[in-house]
């Protein structure tokens, strides 16, 4: 005491009041209510210690209870609930209180949560753990109002019954977890419409006797995880995510018993949607609807097992890839790819398929690629592809055993590639009114193909190169540019085909050959008698083989090696039967005389080199592409409206005058029709040049076109219209509107007038039709209306592209539109900005500045 009082005596005064003042309010504090819980205010059936509250059923002689309200207690650290026989925890059981850390719940025998049972805690714990438990029922909105949590925890528990929304408002948790969970039944959203979820796993040995509709409908998360999982029954649209926004659903060794029949997922076509759906040694005993990922863009099925890929109600609308990888299918539906408008990509990579349906992929539009890739199919139906427009379809390194005809049917590709592959039967006319600017067939291995195999397909260029074919195929009936025809393997036998073969070699093999045609390089075929034996040419299996004296006539005196030649009026014309004819003029026809009609039966047909050719209703005969290049054309009739076989019309490099309309008709709807450097001269503006044809791809490049006006396609039907790199002097947007058209891509264009730009928008909305229009260059005076009318159309194909203006009243060269501006615009630019630059900056800094100044 002594110490004390000389402590304080030395002490100043300022420090002794500061002394005082602490020790008051330690006072103070020690007189306030602690945190621990009296047992006056704990429940019934609990021991409240500190900050920790025990309950347990252990001391009611029924061992079940209701679990007693926490009303009147404000905060408390952590609650522990445990062995009881049955628990219910009712309404509103922890509204008002703030738990710290952990709520857990384990060894409960029937443990039912109702309705709101969570409802307005003023804090909710980091922690909720419900294991070693039976729950009979999860009621709907048992859990809403639990918020701000790390973990909500289901473990080695089995629950009868999760209703719809018994999660529903639950948010902001970053773990909702089922591990080593036996569920009775998931109704329809019973983890629906959680709100800013992180993650949702049920993994684990985890069973499930019936998974129902929409299990995550309206909900936002990150991450959905089901693995190890066995579920007896399905809705096929369980996993449809309605309305949903996430990144990733995620299911990893499940096995799914059985898929349930009917369901409607036109309901649950969902708003939002997310980044991907991953499938990883999943097998599936029923039906798979890909329409219930309608929302997803990345589908990925990786080492796992399908009955079957379904269709289905919904749609695939926002899927932009799909890939099967070490998978197997038992049958691809019909429409089980319906309507997918968005995928750009489809892969099978060492899959295994039994059944391509027909329609399984109907209607693909503009997909960059379809890919199989050391995959085996056994039966690829008819129709399997139709009505498609694929980037590149490409078989590579597979095994198809049943290749049914036309199951390539009336299909657009840029390329079509078979490459490395076996092939067991290959029927006729697999790519029937199949139109691609590639063919690639090299190093297959084909087993019984069709002669007229390729009967019906259009090729810009073919490329058949090294396979080995166990029978004669014809390489006819098919329409083509170019062909590469080189290295393949035949099993050869004594008959016309063997002939048409060596004739075909002869005139084609040779460079020194004046006669060799360069858009055909036909070489280094043979015949092969049996496996492992060299490879013999034709003409020495012929001898070999074949009785003697055959000299491999074609019947008109031409022997093997020489090609057949005649004339008919201006045209001196030569054959390869039954692959090509090339005809040149060697005269000038006479004024008035009316031309002959040229009758061709080889799959394509050459005309060129003409100074004036003077065409009525000239060509007929079962040609399948005409070509005519480097010539002067006078039309003045339909002059391919005989030709009841014709696939491709080609004209390169020439100048058409049309004297006639619909000089373009034909008597069948053709795949191809292009016109490339070529000039069109109409007796007049309104002359219906491309009125009523019928074709699958039109394609105008590099051309001077005249007036396009809106009789000039009246009543045309076209799969895709392409224009690059054409002149025209006039182009009236209300041409679209007679034509039935998928899409028109107008790009690169210099076009001197555009008139009809009211109609812009309802010729493409109102047909549904998607229009680009970019890089083009059109009159400044036009362009900003122009620029509105395309930009803002829904149906815009390439939004934000592009194009240019040009000054018609003056030398300016071409610029960006966004850097132009009306003439008087311009004038005004040229006054105004450094007068109001000088009124609304320059003067304000300078008064600002110097009072500034007076007040330093």
């Amino acid at each position: 005491m002594i110490a004390y009082a000389y402590c304080l005596s030395t002490m100043s005064r300022g420090r002794l009041m500061l002394l005082i003042l602490v020790l008051l309010m330690v006072s103070f504090k020690a007189c306030l209510p602690s945190d621990v819980v009296t047992s006056a205010r704990c429940p019934a059936y609990c021991i409240c210690a500190d900050t920790v509250i025990v309950c347990t059923c252990a001391d009611v002689p029924s061992n079940h209870t209701t679990l007693d309200s926490f009303r009147g207690i404000e905060y408390i650290g952590k609650i522990f609930i445990h062995s009881c026989g049955k628990l219910v925890i009712t309404s509103d059981t922890f509204a008002g209180l703030a738990v710290g850390h952990e709520i857990s719940i384990t060894n409960v025998s029937s443990l039912t949560v109702q309705s709101y049972a969570f409802r307005d805690m003023t804090k909710c714990p980091d922690q909720l753990t419900i294991r070693d438990s039976g729950l009979e029922l999860l009621a709907e909105n048992a859990f809403a109002g639990f918020r701000q949590a790390k973990h909500v925890w289901f473990r080695n528990v089995s629950i009868g019954r999760i209703e719809t929304g018994a999660f529903r408002h639950l948010s902001d948790v970053q773990y909702l977890y089922f591990r080593e969970a036996s569920i009775g039944t998931l109704e329809t959203g019973a983890l629906g419409w959680l709100s800013n979820v992180s993650n949702v796993f049920m993994r684990g040995r985890l069973a499930v006797g019936w998974l129902g509709p929409a299990l995550l409908r309206r909900s936002t998360f990150n991450k959905f995880m089901l693995e190890d999982a066995k579920i007896e029954t399905m809705d096929p649209y369980a996993l449809a995510a309605g309305s949903s926004r996430f990144d990733s659903i995620e299911l990893f060794n499940c096995r799914i018993s059985r898929v349930s029949t009917g369901g409607d997922g036109a309901p649950l076509d969902p708003a939002d949607g997310g980044e991907r759906v991953h499938f990883f040694n999943v097998a599936v005993a029923g039906r798979l609807c890909l329409g219930a990922f309608s929302n997803v863009l990345e589908l990925k099925f990786e080492q796992c097992r399908f009955d079957r890929l379904s269709a289905s109600t919904m749609r695939l609308r926002d899927v932009r890839s799909v890939a099967l990888v070490r998978s197997s299918v038992g049958r691809i539906d019909e429409r089980a790819f319906d309507a997918a408008e968005r995928v750009r990509s489809v892969r099978f990579e060492h899959a295994l398929i039994d059944h391509i349906s027909g329609g399984s992929f109907s209607s693909l539009d503009q997909v960059d690629y379809f890919l199989l890739l050391s995959t085996t199919v056994q039966t690829m139906h008819t129709e399997a592809f139709r009505n498609c427009s694929i980037g590149s379809l490409i078989v590579d390194s597979s095994r198809v055993q049943n290749w049914q005809s036309s199951s390539i049917e009336s299909t657009t590709l840029d390329q079509l590639r078979v490459v490395d592959s076996r092939l067991g039967t290959v029927a006729a006319g697999v790519f029937r009114r199949t139109l691609t600017a590639k063919f690639t067939f090299k190093r297959n291995n084909v087993t019984d193909a069709d002669p007229a195999w390729l009967a019906d397909l259009h090729a810009d260029r073919v490329n058949v190169s090294e396979n080995r074919f166990s029978n004669q195929v014809h390489f006819s009936n098919f329409s083509f540019n170019q062909l590469h025809l080189t290295g393949n393997q035949f099993r050869c036998q004594c008959t016309s085909w063997l002939d048409q073969m060596i004739r075909l070699h002869a005139v084609s093999s040779s460079p020194d050959n004046a006669e060799t045609p360069s858009h055909c390089t036909v070489h280094s075929n043979g015949c092969v008698d049996q496996p492992r034996r060299p490879v013999i040419s034709f003409a020495n299996f012929s001898k070999r083989n074949c009785v003697a004296g055959n000299d491999h006539s074609d019947g008109t005196g031409n022997t093997g090696g020489k090609l057949i030649h005649w004339q008919v009026g201006p045209l001196r014309c030569s054959s390869a039967v039954p692959l090509w004819t090339e005809c040149t003029c060697t005269a000038t026809p006479s004024v008035g005389d009316r031309p002959p009609t040229l009758t061709f039966n080889t799959s394509v047909v050459r005309v060129g080199n003409c100074k004036l050719l003077h065409l009525v209703d000239s060509f007929a005969g079962q040609a399948q592409s005409v070509i005519l290049h480097n010539s002067t054309l006078l039309v003045d009739g339909q002059v391919f409206s005989s030709m009841d076989k014709l696939l491709s019309l080609t004209i390169v490099d020439c100048s058409l005058e049309m004297k006639q309309s619909r000089v373009f008709r034909t008597k069948i709807p053709i795949l191809q029709l292009r016109l490339e450097n070529v000039t069109i001269e109409t007796a007049e503006v309104e002359t219906h040049w491309l009125s009523q044809i019928d074709v699958a791809r039109l394609i105008v490049d590099k051309s001077r076109l005249g007036h396009l006006r809106p009789l000039t396609a009246d009543g045309a039907r076209i799969g895709r219209l392409i224009m690059n790199q054409n002149h025209f002097r006039s182009f009236n947007f209300a041409a679209l509107r007679a034509i039935q058209t998928g899409q028109v891509d107008i790009v690169d264009n210099v076009i001197d007038r555009v008139e009809g730009v009211p109609s812009v928008e309802a010729d493409v909305e109102n047909t549904g039709n998607r229009l680009c229009f970019a890089n083009n260059t059109v009159p400044c005076s036009q362009y900003q209306r122009l620029h509105r009318a395309i930009d803002s159309n829904a149906n815009n194909a390439c939004k934000w592209s592009k194009n240019r203006c040009k000054h018609s009243l003056s030398n300016q060269s071409t610029e960006d539109f966004e850097h132009l501006q009306s003439t008087g615009d311009a004038a005004r630019c040229t006054v105004l900005p450094p007068l109001l630059w000088f009124s609304f900056v320059l003067l304000p800094q300078l008064v600002l500045s110097h009072f500034y100044n007076l007040l330093q």
